[in-house]
């Protein structure tokens, strides 16, 4: 597998990256500030309808990402997945985002993936779920090893009771917690064992469950997250 062949490459940020960065910050302050509505129509259309203009004509497969061993990362999976011709056998979660192998990859800063998660956010806040799902699975196909775009892509499919896909997600959010920061890889491990103890439940595996809530313990004894589950588990055991 080469990557030194300029068909594998990182692009780097432009002056022009710099205003839709900013565009992308100030949507997510007016999320913070409970305006999703605003944040949608002021910033984070306006940049991904930039993105998408961009990229309408790209032959290559898109990335975001956040470092140089996230980079790393996405361009040797599109290396060897058009080596090995395995484009249709990526999870769905990826939105069907490789369906189509391409010949080239290219990785853009992460303000754009981000875009896409923020809006998907934003929208799970409007009610609007179904739009929500299939903005987070873009931003997901951009971001593949992205945990929080992951776990919020588990969210929304337990909101719909799609346990198998919630589980996929969730499964995936835990294995991106290795590109965590340090200071957050902890409740992020967390936050995916609690979404899988939670698939586990509803899918009748109590033992399953218990054991994932378990380790969320081992983290951090006092994730009352956790006890509550656990309390719940046991007292359908009682039955």
């Amino acid at each position: 597998m080469d990557l030194s062949n300029g068909r594998w490459h990182r692009l780097h940020t432009t002056n022009d990256d710099t205003h839709w960065k900013k565009m992308v910050s100030d949507g997510e302050s007016l999320l913070h500030e409970k305006k999703p509505k605003e944040a949608i129509g002021k910033y984070l259309d306006p940049v991904i309808d930039h993105f998408n203009s961009l990229n309408s004509t790209n032959s290559s497969q898109i990335y975001c990402a956040r470092d140089s061993k996230e980079t790393l990362v996405y361009l040797m999976q599109a290396a060897v997945m058009h080596e090995k011709k395995a484009g249709k056998e990526v999870p769905e979660i990826w939105g069907n985002q490789f369906a189509d192998k391409k010949d080239s990859a290219e990785v853009l800063p992460q303000f754009w993936a981000e875009a896409f998660y923020l809006k998907g956010y934003a929208l799970v806040e409007l009610g609007h779920i179904n739009q929500a799902k299939e903005t987070l699975k873009k931003a997901v196909g951009l971001s593949p090893m992205n945990f929080s775009y992951l776990a919020e892509l588990g969210h929304i499919f337990q909101m719909e009771k799609n346990w198998d896909m919630a589980l996929q997600a969730f499964e995936a959010a835990e294995e991106a917690t290795i590109y965590s920061h340090p200071d957050n890889k902890n409740e992020n491990l967390a936050r995916a064992w609690r979404g899988i103890g939670y698939v586990y439940i509803e899918q009748g595996k109590l033992q399953d469950a218990k054991d994932k809530y378990k380790q969320c313990l081992k983290l951090n004894p006092n994730d009352q997250s956790a006890l509550a589950e656990l309390k719940y588990i046991e007292g359908l055991q009682a039955k």
